[in-house]
């Protein structure tokens, strides 16, 4: 006989609730946990941004007054002891260690805001350049600053601050009362590698960075470019000084422009730069004819040809460096 036949039922086991998933539960606190970090990060930066800008304010100021102590050297003189009280020199060299004391202010407060945004993750200030640890330091949070320091000076560009700083009081107080009336044009020069601190602040403007990131990403194009240019301009200032300047000795204005190598080439890149161009192939022209046509072809290939070539690279480069901005924009929101 034929066995009976055992019913089965099958049985759906329900949906998991997310809430109670655990995979789902650490994957959602794992999103949660990015982007406290990605807000952390833009308040950060936002912080940052404003503290530099006002680092930039004061050494656009201290460019000015370096332009106006460059220019004047006579009236404003860095002998702090000669100086008669009302003087402008005086004024000068007051407002010299005013600045000092600014950066040696700048580059401490640098440390203690980086410490208070990455270890106590807390980003009060006042007046956007102090930071709010300064009111409840303690002595025994000292060693760990000291210890934070360390990690900075991974940063380039906090080693730079420092080299600035260092060379800026050499200039302020070495130069000026030890070596003052010496003439040493190393030593004269020292005062202006302050000026090499608007390479960190280049980041405020977009518009720089856009340049600057253009130019390097296409350095090696615009290498081979120039390479070409300067071989070209010599090739024409062999032809020009061997047939229009040496058959031409009696000629002041030939032999002015075109009567070396050196000479030539500088009036070709003059050419190639749009300045003066027809002045300098008319007086050629007027001596030796078929020049008319030998410099205007080189007139179309090295002005129009190669350097307009390098302006579309540069013009292409910005164009995809704005682009590729937008788009980390838009990712990180």
């Amino acid at each position: 006989s034929d066995l009976p036949l055992k019913k089965t039922h099958l049985v759906v086991a329900p949906a998991p609730d997310p809430g109670e998933d655990p995979k789902y539960h650490s994957m959602e606190v794992h999103e949660r946990r990015l982007k406290k970090e990605k807000e952390l990060q833009r308040t950060m930066d936002a912080k940052w941004a404003k503290f530099d800008g006002v680092v930039c304010v004061v050494l656009l100021l201290h460019a000015f007054f370096l332009g106006i102590q460059v220019s004047w050297p006579d009236s404003l003189d860095r002998d702090f002891q000669s100086n008669d009280k009302f003087s402008a020199g005086m004024f000068y060299s007051v407002l010299e260690f005013l600045f000092v004391g600014l950066y040696m202010a700048e580059l401490a407060l640098r440390v203690l805001l980086s410490y208070q945004f990455e270890k106590q993750g807390e980003f009060k200030t006042f007046m956007t350049v102090i930071p709010n640890m300064i009111y409840t330091m303690e002595f025994r949070t000292l060693p760990r600053i000291i210890a934070h320091i360390r990690t900075m000076l991974e940063d380039h560009f906090f080693l730079l601050d420092i080299a600035v700083v260092f060379f800026l009081i050499l200039d302020a107080v070495i130069l000026r009362f030890v070596w003052n009336g010496l003439e040493i044009p190393v030593l004269s020069t020292i005062r202006l590698v302050r000026l090499v601190r608007f390479v960190r602040l280049l980041h405020l403007i977009r518009e720089f960075l856009v340049v600057l990131y253009g130019f390097l990403q296409n350095i090696f194009l615009l290498g081979w470019a120039l390479i070409l240019l300067l071989g070209l301009v010599y090739m024409y200032a062999i032809l020009m000084v061997d047939t229009v300047a040496y058959n031409n000795r009696d000629d002041e204005v030939i032999q002015k422009y075109w009567g070396t190598i050196g000479d030539a080439a500088l009036t070709l890149c003059s050419i190639a730069t749009l300045s003066q161009w027809t002045e300098r192939i008319e007086e050629v022209g007027s001596k030796v004819w078929w020049t008319y046509g030998a410099l205007s072809l080189f007139f179309f290939v090295a002005a129009m040809g190669l350097l307009n070539l390098v302006t579309g690279v540069m013009v292409q480069a910005a164009f995809h460096i704005v682009v590729d901005v937008k788009r980390t924009k838009r990712d990180a929101k």
